[in-house]
């Protein structure tokens, strides 16, 4: 299935795959520096949120009820990986 754009939804959801297993990685595996995981959990946060902007933005189907669902769960996701540390 092709996006409007013509790249394909597998493409995109394979790049935000990656994206967060990289993130993901590099959070479990960083030395224990201080800041080091919150600034992870952060930039994964805000890579997740912007993310599904960009997503929706191409699709033609960005409103104001996605953003907000995209920033809770990007926010529930910091707020949990910060809990784990």
């Amino acid at each position: 299935m092709e996006g409007k754009h013509g790249v394909s939804n597998f493409v995109s959801h394979l790049f935000l795959v990656v994206i967060l297993l990289v993130g993901a990685a590099a959070f479990l595996f960083v030395p224990p520096l201080p800041g080091r995981r919150e600034a992870i959990a952060a930039g994964l946060s805000v890579c997740y949120f912007l993310w599904g902007l960009w997503y929706h933005h191409r699709e033609d189907r960005l409103n104001i009820r996605i953003v907000l669902e995209y920033l809770l769960v990007a926010v529930l996701g910091a707020v949990l990986l910060l809990a784990l540390i």
